[in-house]
């Protein structure tokens, strides 16, 4: 956590100077008395830092208020339209040769760009799409086809009100599911809101014809390292209260469909707690003949599962970067940063689908990243 600070700080602070003086400079603010610019620049800090007090509060046991999450977004959205404006006074001048003029229509614009953004940011995280994928495994199956519903990143805490979660089970349940699989970060850190809003009824309303897989992400081993409550059967007792299978580095047999799906530990529990279990392991207790389904919270390395005779890998973890550009930093770092990817290794077909995720974290908005439920439809090879 100490290194996320010391980035989030500095990342902050260059944000804090770069909005700070273009809205001085556009409002022409900069002949203002010296009261004002302390109070602009003190409001200007708070905004830009507000992310890192959050934390700070999070990890002192505290709940972060809900204003401070409302205006680090906001803020967000200032440096973007500032950003947005730079590139047009970039463009004026390489067309015209001459710097751009502001008067009170270029600052009514400037406000309304704002606005604009944050509304469609709360948009993009609170009205998720659905998005459907269609993968054939050319193996056998008790049935012809499964469709499997996934939702990931949810990200429950002290802010996030049941409506949110029962929209959420309303959504899933109109598919029509065989499966409903969770890849983790249901919880943002902390178990404490999961119980205190009784979430596990929620979750129980979830409906499909063979049940509801749950794995647990790095968010949920952040909290079980921090928190003595958090502990990992605390949180396994919780969800499986919730009417949800909990696969910690386990392997599953259906007997109904005749394939495996196996539920891995999220990687950061190697350096909080203990090493997870090696796939290979796991492996070793399927068929390779079967179907086999892998729930693993981060899409890390692919080429792992898909030599090892994984035939869908389902994940979450990036959010799809969340908001702009962040998106584009996501996908660098990722083979598959969202969305579905194929690859072929060892005349073995592997399909790795990343979602989105459902809920958010920090900000409450999202650009150019829409929260979504992936619906995957499978078709199998006839016997």
């Amino acid at each position: 956590m100490g290194w996320f600070l010391v980035v989030s700080i500095c990342i902050s602070l260059l944000l804090v100077v770069y909005v700070g003086s273009h809205l001085l400079f556009l409002f022409q603010w900069r002949q203002k008395s010296r009261f004002f610019k302390i109070f602009f620049w003190l409001g200007i800090i708070v905004s830009g830092f507000a992310l890192v007090i959050g934390r700070m509060i999070a990890a002192s046991g505290y709940v972060i208020p809900l204003c401070l999450s409302y205006l680090f977004a906001f803020f967000l959205c200032l440096f973007l339209s500032c950003l947005i404006f730079d590139v047009i006074i970039l463009m004026v001048k390489c067309l015209t040769g001459k710097l751009m003029s502001f008067g009170r229509k270029s600052q009514l614009c400037f406000l309304l760009l704002v606005f604009a953004i944050f509304g469609h940011g709360l948009y993009m995280a609170n009205m998720p799409n659905v998005v459907y994928y269609k993968v054939t495994i050319a193996k056998p199956s008790y049935v012809r086809d499964l469709r499997i519903v996934q939702v990931s990143d949810v990200h429950i805490s002290e802010l996030t009100s049941t409506a949110f979660v029962e929209g959420m089970v309303k959504r899933i349940n109109q598919r029509d599911p065989d499966y409903i699989f969770i890849t983790g970060d249901t919880l943002d850190i902390r178990l404490k809101p999961f119980i205190d809003k009784n979430m596990a009824s929620l979750f129980a309303k979830l409906k499909s014809t063979y049940g509801t897989i749950i794995v647990l992400g790095n968010h949920e081993y952040y909290g079980v390292a921090r928190e003595k409550e958090n502990s990992e059967q605390a949180i396994v007792e919780a969800f499986s209260a919730g009417n949800m299978l909990v696969l910690k580095d386990e392997v599953l047999y259906s007997a109904e469909t005749d394939s495996y799906i196996i539920g891995r530990r999220d990687r950061a529990v190697d350096q909080l707690i203990s090493a997870r279990a090696p796939l290979s392991d796991l492996m070793a207790q399927t068929v390779s003949t079967k179907p086999i389904f892998l729930l693993d919270h981060q899409p890390y390395d692919l080429n792992e599962p898909a030599s090892a005779g994984v035939d869908i890998m389902f994940s979450g973890h990036t959010h799809g970067g969340q908001i702009f550009p962040v998106t584009l930093l996501i996908s660098l770092m990722y083979e598959n940063a969202w969305g579905m990817l194929q690859k072929v290794i060892n005349q073995h077909q592997f399909t790795s689908i990343v979602s989105r995720g459902y809920g958010f974290w920090g900000p409450p908005i999202r650009l150019m990243s829409r929260a979504e439920i992936a619906v995957t439809d499978i078709r199998f090879q006839p016997e």
